[in-house]
């Protein structure tokens, strides 16, 4: 019996994770920061949502969102987020992606963060997150089934 694996949306010939959105997604692959802008890029299940908290701090001097609502607010998400009229309450614009930066999309007058974490943790992570989120479709999958995929780069569309 072949291993399972969890849901994937296929965008342009490429397995994706199954909540983005196709159009936004597309957009988010030719996407140019814009002078002062930061765009930080982590894999999945890093620590994304708690840089981007700290880095709210420290453009608040020190003073974090009271709610989800406003540190979502404060940020766009590429790929899952439109940001087209976006005016955050911060002094600059906050990005995160999960897509590899790429030079062809750089920009130098933007701001770049690459966070990394240890991948036996996103890996143990991320199993945990696509065995939660019906979307996925993995709620009975085993972590064999899943760490084989992982090690193959897929990740479940990451």
């Amino acid at each position: 019996m072949a291993p399972r694996k969890p849901y994937t949306k296929v965008i342009d010939g490429v397995p994706r994770d199954p909540n983005y959105d196709a159009e936004m997604f597309r957009s988010s692959m030719t996407f140019r920061a814009g002078s002062g802008d930061l765009d930080p890029h982590t894999y999945p299940k890093s620590g994304t949502h708690l840089l981007l908290y700290i880095v709210q701090c420290i453009l608040n001097k020190g003073e974090g969102a009271r709610t989800y609502e406003e540190f979502a607010d404060n940020m766009r998400m590429l790929g899952g987020m439109d940001f087209a009229d976006w005016r955050p309450a911060l002094p600059l614009r906050l990005f995160s992606t999960h897509l590899p930066p790429r030079r062809s999309t750089m920009n130098e007058q933007a701001k770049y963060v690459y966070l990394a974490r240890n991948p036996w943790d996103v890996c143990v992570s991320l199993f945990h997150m696509v065995t939660d989120f019906s979307t996925y479709r993995f709620q009975d999958g085993t972590f064999d089934d899943f760490f084989d995929d992982f090690l193959e780069g897929d990740g479940a569309g990451h």
